[in-house]
Protein backbone atom coordinates (compact mmCIF):
# COMPACT_ATOMS: atom_id res chain seq x y z
CA UNK A 1 0.00 0.00 0.00
CA UNK A 2 2.51 2.24 0.83
CA UNK A 3 4.25 1.65 -2.47
CA UNK A 4 1.15 2.09 -4.51
CA UNK A 5 0.53 5.56 -2.50
CA UNK A 6 3.88 6.98 -3.00
CA UNK A 7 3.60 10.43 -2.63
CA UNK A 8 -0.08 10.98 -1.82
CA UNK A 9 0.42 12.62 1.73
CA UNK A 10 -1.80 10.31 4.16
CA UNK A 11 -0.89 8.05 6.68
CA UNK A 12 -1.30 3.99 5.80
CA UNK A 13 -2.20 1.85 9.17
CA UNK A 14 -1.81 -1.80 7.58
CA UNK A 15 -5.00 -1.54 5.68
CA UNK A 16 -6.68 1.91 6.91
CA UNK A 17 -5.92 4.68 5.22
CA UNK A 18 -5.87 8.31 7.61
CA UNK A 19 -6.48 11.16 5.72
CA UNK A 20 -5.94 14.26 7.66
CA UNK A 21 -5.62 17.51 6.81
CA UNK A 22 -5.74 21.55 8.98
CA UNK A 23 -8.87 21.90 7.22
CA UNK A 24 -11.87 20.25 5.26
CA UNK A 25 -10.33 21.68 2.20
CA UNK A 26 -6.91 20.40 2.66
CA UNK A 27 -8.52 16.93 3.51
CA UNK A 28 -10.85 17.00 0.88
CA UNK A 29 -7.99 17.83 -1.69
CA UNK A 30 -6.19 14.73 -0.26
CA UNK A 31 -8.96 12.52 -0.40
CA UNK A 32 -9.47 13.45 -4.32
CA UNK A 33 -5.71 12.39 -4.34
CA UNK A 34 -6.38 8.95 -2.99
CA UNK A 35 -9.37 8.31 -5.14
CA UNK A 36 -7.29 9.42 -8.14
CA UNK A 37 -4.65 6.63 -7.11
CA UNK A 38 -7.51 4.16 -6.44
CA UNK A 39 -8.58 4.02 -9.61
CA UNK A 40 -5.16 4.08 -11.37
CA UNK A 41 -4.18 0.98 -9.50
CA UNK A 42 -7.82 -0.69 -9.32
CA UNK A 43 -8.38 -0.25 -5.82
CA UNK A 44 -11.37 -0.57 -4.11
CA UNK A 45 -12.62 0.41 -0.78
CA UNK A 46 -14.72 -0.85 2.08
CA UNK A 47 -16.19 2.33 3.28
CA UNK A 48 -18.52 0.40 5.97
CA UNK A 49 -15.85 1.17 8.81
CA UNK A 50 -16.79 4.75 10.56
CA UNK A 51 -14.15 4.61 13.21
CA UNK A 52 -10.33 3.76 13.66
CA UNK A 53 -8.50 3.65 16.72
CA UNK A 54 -4.74 5.32 16.20
CA UNK A 55 -2.27 6.54 18.94
CA UNK A 56 -4.86 6.83 21.90
CA UNK A 57 -7.74 8.50 19.81
CA UNK A 58 -10.67 7.35 17.97
CA UNK A 59 -11.13 8.59 14.78
CA UNK A 60 -14.89 8.96 13.65
CA UNK A 61 -17.66 10.59 11.34
CA UNK A 62 -18.28 11.68 14.77
CA UNK A 63 -14.92 13.57 14.89
CA UNK A 64 -12.27 13.03 17.24
CA UNK A 65 -12.09 11.33 20.88
CA UNK A 66 -9.86 9.44 22.72
CA UNK A 67 -10.08 5.92 22.00
CA UNK A 68 -11.77 3.94 25.03
CA UNK A 69 -8.77 1.50 25.35
CA UNK A 70 -6.84 4.63 26.92
CA UNK A 71 -9.09 5.64 29.08
CA UNK A 72 -9.17 2.52 30.61
CA UNK A 73 -5.46 2.43 30.90
CA UNK A 74 -5.49 5.53 32.44
CA UNK A 75 -8.48 4.80 35.00
CA UNK A 76 -6.56 1.70 35.82
CA UNK A 77 -3.43 3.20 36.78
CA UNK A 78 -2.63 2.77 40.09
CA UNK A 79 -2.79 5.53 42.70
CA UNK A 80 0.69 7.61 42.71
CA UNK A 81 2.48 6.98 45.81
CA UNK A 82 5.53 9.29 44.85
CA UNK A 83 6.17 11.86 42.59
CA UNK A 84 7.53 9.53 40.05
CA UNK A 85 3.99 8.42 40.22
CA UNK A 86 2.17 11.74 40.08
CA UNK A 87 4.41 12.97 36.99
CA UNK A 88 3.56 9.31 35.19
CA UNK A 89 -0.48 10.56 35.37
CA UNK A 90 0.09 14.01 34.40
CA UNK A 91 2.19 12.49 31.36
CA UNK A 92 -0.32 9.75 30.48
CA UNK A 93 -3.29 12.37 30.94
CA UNK A 94 -1.40 14.82 28.92
CA UNK A 95 -1.40 13.15 26.03
CA UNK A 96 -4.86 13.93 25.32
CA UNK A 97 -4.36 17.30 26.03
CA UNK A 98 -6.96 18.55 23.92
CA UNK A 99 -9.86 16.46 24.21
CA UNK A 100 -10.43 17.54 27.99
CA UNK A 101 -11.88 20.59 28.44
CA UNK A 102 -10.71 23.12 31.12
CA UNK A 103 -7.79 20.76 31.64
CA UNK A 104 -5.59 23.25 33.51
CA UNK A 105 -8.24 24.06 36.21
CA UNK A 106 -8.90 19.90 36.69
CA UNK A 107 -4.78 19.42 36.99
CA UNK A 108 -4.22 22.21 38.82
CA UNK A 109 -4.48 19.78 42.52
CA UNK A 110 -2.79 17.15 41.16
CA UNK A 111 0.43 19.53 39.64
CA UNK A 112 0.64 21.01 43.04
CA UNK A 113 1.40 17.20 44.54
CA UNK A 114 4.52 17.32 42.24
Amino acid sequence: MNRLFEGVPIAIIVHDFLVHGKDQIEVDEKMRRVLDRSREVGLKFNLKRVKVSYTGHRFSNKGLKPDPEKIRAINEMPTPEDTEGVLRILGTVNYLNKLIEHKADIQEPISQLT
